[in-house]
């Protein structure tokens, strides 16, 4: 009897145990729609069934992130045999956010650069959009940024140029990224190949068919990360390329002086265009830099134009900053025409005397 009644109490301790484990492991907490959805899948593939948990062909293996906007997964596709990197997006669907998703996916794919993941494939899983890229096995910039001890300002550059490439890229098949930040740029492990990532917010205004409902068009939606994000964004104006340009530049100023662009403190761009919009234009800090010890004046101006309160007052396009960035990176100053013409006066006048 006492053996009886001990095999119950191991089987009541046993369905306990279940029971609190079922509870902690779909306990939705505070998870966004994406991550619940995904837990409740993987507790079915690990006590139901042997097969691994899928979603649409792709064996997810190991979760690499979450962020307000979904969680990223490495996931192994059997058809191509490669890994992909697999984000389940957290996006409550309309009548035509399957629609919109679709033709936004399907024009990524076409976009293609050394400089920006690739786009594979997308789809809906229960309703949920989710879209396959490429996997880049490396860091992300922030966490490049963050892990040395001795960068200079031509090393941070040099890696935001690259990024820049990225979105002139993307801009130049029709997109806007609208979350550019360090944490969405991709550094490689094996050829320090720097690639903007993380395109589930990308859009493309030209794709017919965005207002078709009586739903908010994606110009009206504000979406992204609110520290980075510019004026208009957070004004749920309508965006241009020049949004992803003072995206940029707030991250390279974190990146150069180890804070966001108003003295004192860690604030968000909503504060800055509080201060853009009251009359304050974005300063320079008056003490050195944390990371880089001195920013060339050519490098700061560059920063200020493209933190312009006016999309109209910074860079025509992300070539033209690039061009900027390039130009004085090797040189510490710019170089005008105007400066050659009077370097080479003297130089003229020099030897024209020497040989006289």
């Amino acid at each position: 009897m006492s053996d009886a009644k001990s095999a119950d109490d191991n089987v009541s301790d046993d369905s306990e145990r279940d029971r609190a484990f079922f509870r902690e492991f779909v306990s939705p907490g505070a998870e966004s729609r994406a991550a619940q959805l995904v837990r409740k899948h993987q507790l079915k593939a690990a006590l139901l069934t042997n097969e691994p948990f899928r979603i649409d062909r792709y064996e997810v293996r190991e979760e690499l992130g979450r962020g307000a906007t979904g969680v990223v997964f490495r996931a192994y596709d059997p058809y191509f045999a490669i890994d992909v990197a697999l984000k389940l997006l957290d996006e409550e669907p309309t009548s035509t956010s399957p629609h919109r998703l679709h033709r936004e996916a399907l024009a990524l794919t076409a976009v293609h650069g050394r400089n920006i993941v690739r786009i594979y494939n997308c789809g809906l899983f229960e309703g949920q959009p989710w879209i396959a890229m490429e996997y880049i096995a490396g860091v992300t910039l922030e966490t490049w940024i963050e892990g040395s001890s001795s960068l200079s300002w031509k090393d941070i550059v040099a890696r935001f140029v690259e990024s820049a490439r990225g979105l002139a890229e993307l801009h130049s098949s029709g997109f806007i990224h609208r979350d550019f930040k360090p944490r969405n740029v991709l550094i490689s492990k094996e050829s320090e190949r720097v690639c903007v990532a993380d395109l589930g917010l990308a859009m493309q205004p030209t794709i017919p068919g965005l207002r078709e409902s009586g739903h908010p068009s994606e110009q009206q939606q504000i979406v992204g990360t609110r520290r980075y994000m510019s004026p208009e964004q957070i004004s749920g104006k309508a965006l241009t390329p020049a949004s992803d340009q003072f995206s940029f530049c707030l991250s390279l100023y974190w990146a150069l002086y180890g804070f966001m662009p108003v003295e004192g403190s860690e604030t968000t761009a909503e504060h800055l265009t509080l201060k853009v919009k009251s009359g304050q234009r974005p300063t320079l800090p008056r003490q050195s830099p944390v990371r880089v010890g001195r920013v060339p004046a050519w490098l700061e101006q560059t920063l200020l134009r493209g933190l312009s309160y006016s999309p109209a007052d910074r860079f025509n396009s992300m070539d033209e900053m690039i061009q900027n960035l390039t130009r004085g990176r090797g040189l510490g100053c710019y170089v005008t025409p105007s400066l050659l013409y009077v370097l080479a006066g003297f130089l003229a006048g020099f030897l024209i005397g020497k040989w006289s």
